[in-house]
């Protein structure tokens, strides 16, 4: 399952474009997270995250990060135009039977004070036995975690 995404237009006009995928699999009790980042311009203070959630329906909010997990963070102060930047992101959990990852991008442009922004998140991951042999399979795309998806500049 993958998502992408385009950067945007600011002040009535292209200042560039931000190519974005992000894909995930599961398997067992392993949630793999892969993406791709490729601007057209140079970028700066470029921040990319992964992050494990709590991914139950229920979960206020939209569930919270699952704690003793492993959150991924990467900082790049210059991402120069047409340069591909990859991340694989891994992370284990046997504790609970619903999960999502929430993955990230932040940078900035030259003569724009604020930031864009491009957040995605997987659908549900989800089990129905817990421990070592935990197979989890992704809900359908209609069960994506509620703002599962947004861009934007602030």
């Amino acid at each position: 399952m993958g998502a992408r995404c385009y950067a945007l237009d600011v002040r009535k006009y292209t200042i560039g474009t931000i190519q974005a995928r992000v894909t995930w699999a599961t398997y067992g009790g392993f949630t793999h997270s892969e993406m791709f980042f490729n601007p057209n311009l140079t970028v700066h203070n470029m921040v990319f995250t992964a992050t494990m959630f709590n991914g139950s329906e229920h979960a206020p909010h939209g569930g919270s990060p699952i704690r003793h997990t492993f959150e991924k963070s990467e900082t790049y102060s210059y991402v120069y135009p047409h340069r591909d930047l990859t991340w694989d992101y891994f992370n284990y959990n046997t504790t609970m039977y619903d999960h999502n990852l929430a993955n990230r991008f932040n940078w900035s442009a030259p003569g724009y004070p604020g930031y864009f922004y491009l957040y995605i998140r997987s659908p549900i991951a989800h089990t129905n036995r817990l421990g070592d042999f935990t197979r989890y399979t992704f809900d359908l795309p209609a069960d994506l975690a509620q703002n599962h998806a947004g861009w934007g500049y602030r």
